[in-house]
Order: structure tokens, then C-alpha cells, then sequence
């Protein structure tokens, strides 16, 4: 029993770390875009790395809105 809730611990945290990467990437790029790269460059890059973070809130928030 140990052993199949560590396998699915590391599974889940598997899977956010890969959600933070993809989503991470995804904000930063929106935010330059929206907002320009010198604006992305001074305080962007902390703001949609931190959306990237949260992206669990960001997913769950869309098929709750739509």
C-alpha cells in the first residue's frame, strides 16, 4: 500500500511540474505579447511565471467559466 501512494504521489507531482513548465512558458509568452517585451522584461517575467505556478486555479477556472 506504501508503495502504490508513493507511485501516485510522484505521479501528481510529476504532472504539476510538467503543467508548470508548459504553463509557465504559455504566460510568459502571452504577457510579451499583450503587454510588450521591454514591460515583460522588467516585471513580466515574475508575474507569468508565478500564473504558471497556479496554472491548476488557471484550468479549472476555464471549464468552470465556459
Amino acid at each position: 500500500m506504501k508503495t502504490i501512494l508513493n507511485n501516485f504521489g510522484i505521479g501528481v507531482g510529476v504532472t504539476y511540474l510538467w503543467g508548470t513548465g508548459l504553463s509557465a512558458c504559455y504566460f510568459n509568452y502571452a504577457f510579451a505579447r499583450d503587454h510588450g517585451f521591454m514591460a515583460w522584461l522588467w516585471f513580466g517575467e515574475i508575474v507569468a511565471t508565478l500564473q504558471g505556478l497556479l496554472w491548476p486555479y488557471y484550468l479549472v477556472r476555464h471549464f468552470l467559466d465556459g
